[in-house]
């Protein structure tokens, strides 16, 4: 983090998932690590002030974050996050 802050002064650095998680309006999620895929994702929905969430590894279950009240995407699973396109028709 020294290292990030020195070339990129502007930067907020947070010591959790949770920290960066708190009155976020979207969270972009690009690593693997387990410390991101074992999330509490109540407790991160309640931090957020707007809970979007870009998996940009899709290791998260799209349904299981909906249903818990995140606006969901899945990076190269589509627009509805589900592998395809929603045009919101019904088509």
């Amino acid at each position: 983090m020294d290292s990030a802050s020195r070339d990129v002064p502007d930067i907020s650095m947070c010591d959790s998932p949770y920290g960066a998680a708190e009155d976020s309006d979207a969270l972009l999620v690009l690593t693997p690590w387990n410390e991101f895929k074992h999330l509490d994702m109540k407790r991160v929905l309640q931090t957020m002030r707007r809970p979007i969430l870009i998996d940009g590894r899709n290791m998260y279950i799209p349904e299981e974050l909906r249903e818990l009240g995140f606006e969901y995407r899945g990076v190269g699973r589509g627009f509805n996050g589900e592998g395809a396109q929603d045009n919101g028709g019904g088509d």
